[in-house]
């Protein structure tokens, strides 16, 4: 465990290097939690969450009306995030999404806190909105019915290729600390975040669920920025509704009585 943490703080690690650590990170976790490796898997969210909010384009108020995007007549879409900090995250949240049965409430918490905030501050502009659009449209056979176990990250299959590209043409031009939009890795990432929170959102136990449920108010924060900035994604809309269906069943139910919980919902 210390030296998979070691390695995944670490700002200079190689690819193969980085994608090796987090394969055994998913292996450990699978047979053993371990709060201190997933507050660094969290760390890594957090990071490019921070990458992002600093960015003075991170929030230019655009919202999806459906009206598709031509990148033949528009500039290529590019992150905001260094695209080495990208991977960190998108890899934490391919590895979280596996095990995120398994956690204990407290850390489930702090899981939907980060991943909640990944969601809202790096889907606030243009470029980033559009990659998620382009991602969720790709994948449009995995939510026909809107399963989150069925949905498939592809954020280690993306570094795998990556690697594959760097050994054989010796460029990490698209893989290291710069704007290109890397096989829309943004998108995918994004893609996961709202995935990570769906599956927590359906982990809710009815039976003990509480108003200070550490996942309730991360996951609506999420669906309520989503709905409000894609309202021309039926793809990203249906799945928010499923996310406000799993807490309108778990919560509403238990205190059917509060008119607050209500005008939430």
């Amino acid at each position: 465990f210390e030296l998979v943490q070691s390695t995944l703080s670490q700002d200079n690690a190689s690819l193969e290097t980085l994608w090796r650590s987090f394969q055994l990170s998913k292996v450990l976790l699978s047979f053993q939690q371990s709060a201190d490796l997933i507050a660094t898997l969290v760390q890594g969210i957090v990071a490019a969450t921070e990458a992002c909010r600093q960015h003075d384009d991170f929030e230019d108020g655009y919202v999806y009306d459906g009206i598709p995007f031509n990148t033949k007549k528009n500039k290529p879409l590019y992150t905001l995030i260094p695209n080495y900090t990208l991977w960190k995250a998108g890899l934490a949240l391919e590895t979280l999404f596996g095990i995120l049965s398994l956690l204990q409430p407290q850390d489930a918490s702090v899981v939907a806190e980060a991943v909640s905030d990944f969601c809202t501050i790096c889907a606030s502009c243009q470029n980033h909105i559009l990659q998620l659009i382009e991602c969720a449209d790709s994948k449009r056979t995995d939510i026909d019915e809107p399963d989150v176990i069925h949905i498939e990250p592809t954020m280690f299959h993306g570094i795998e290729e990556a690697i594959k590209a760097e050994k054989t043409f010796g460029d990490s031009s698209s893989v290291g600390s710069g704007s290109k939009n890397a096989g829309n890795n943004m998108g995918e990432a994004l893609w996961i975040a709202l995935h990570c929170i769906l599956r927590l959102c359906k982990s809710l136990d009815a039976e003990s669920f509480t108003m200070d449920d550490g996942c309730f108010a991360p996951s609506l924060a999420v669906f309520q920025h989503y709905l409000k900035r894609f309202p021309g994604s039926n793809v990203i809309v249906k799945c928010s509704l499923d996310g406000y269906l799993c807490l309108a069943d778990v919560a509403v139910p238990i205190h059917g009585g509060n008119a607050l919980l209500r005008q939430a919902l």
